[in-house]
């Protein structure tokens, strides 16, 4: 088994943001109704009955208002307020809170939305979070920063991501997992503290989701 590195302090503010819901929507059609383009009354039921594709809706109206901000202060500010209030509503009813601050690649999901808190981190393109998951800055010297976390990784139960760190690409993060240093690419880690168990690991089932060719998943 390997042990995990420690990290070179990490950013959340080089990524660009991503404010469109059209990937996040396809994938999650797809995991939960089984396509990716269902009837409207299918996705309507799907907005109603389960919340994932709100509380990404909010995290994304973030970003949008963000991007508005820079061509029209006034047009930013009413969308920022929205999205505060909003955030507020979902934080209370679900214990759910995404940073504005934290940027995120297209594709995005949350399997049960409940308990989970991502600070100003940045997160890649396809990545699946569960519930009760914190994705979080580190508060020693040692560790100060926030992880940064790549393209295709799935996110399970329960884990603590924290810290300057970086999750590479294709990796899996177990539920329970406490996860302060670095994770190579394409690699299962479990326990607490967080170690690797296997290499090579394949967490296309997992994800269950492939983006279209061609999406920009920087």
């Amino acid at each position: 088994m390997d042990t995990l590195t420690t990290a070179a302090p990490a950013t959340a503010d080089s990524s660009p943001r991503h404010w469109r819901l059209r990937e996040d929507c396809e994938k999650y059609y797809v995991l939960i109704l089984g396509t990716p383009a269902p009837s409207v009354a299918a996705k309507a039921r799907a907005w109603l009955w389960h919340f994932e594709l709100p509380c990404i809706a909010v995290y994304r109206l973030g970003q949008l208002a963000q991007v508005l901000r820079e061509r029209s202060r006034v047009a930013g500010a009413l969308a920022f307020a929205v999205f505060l209030v909003l955030q507020l509503l979902f934080r209370l009813l679900f214990h759910l809170e995404i940073s504005h601050r934290c940027r995120i690649g297209p594709g995005f999901h949350l399997g049960h939305p409940y308990g989970i808190i991502i600070g100003p981190t940045e997160i890649g393109a396809n990545c699946n979070v569960t519930h009760h998951v914190t994705i979080g800055m580190g508060l020693t010297d040692r560790t100060r920063g926030v992880p940064v976390i790549g393209n295709d990784v799935w996110i399970g139960p329960g884990a603590i991501l924290t810290g300057a760190i970086h999750v590479g690409d294709g990796a899996t993060i177990a539920a329970g997992a406490v996860v302060s240093r670095d994770v190579p690419a394409r690699t299962l880690v479990v326990g607490n503290p967080a170690r690797v168990v296997l290499t090579g690991y394949d967490n296309a089932p997992l994800l269950g989701y492939r983006l279209p060719d061609g999406i920009d998943a920087a």
